[in-house]
């Protein structure tokens, strides 16, 4: 199974200053993939958005090993 002991909702809801029960954490083995999803504010297509795709939002979890 693809798992990590650091990439939990409390570290990514402290990195990301959003609340840890609108994180969801999905594994997916048959990828060795693990998908972190949340609330994107302001949400896409506002018109103050300027990260339409959340492809930004990854930098903060760079600190975060995967175990």
């Amino acid at each position: 199974m693809t798992t990590s002991n650091n990439l939990t909702k409390a570290a990514i809801s402290e990195l990301s200053d959003i609340a840890s029960d609108s994180i969801k954490i999905f594994h997916i083995d048959s990828l060795y993939t693990i998908k972190v999803s949340f609330p994107k504010v302001p949400p896409q297509g506002d018109k103050y958005e300027r990260d339409m795709h959340s492809g930004q939002q990854y930098v903060r979890m760079l600190s975060l090993e995967i175990d």
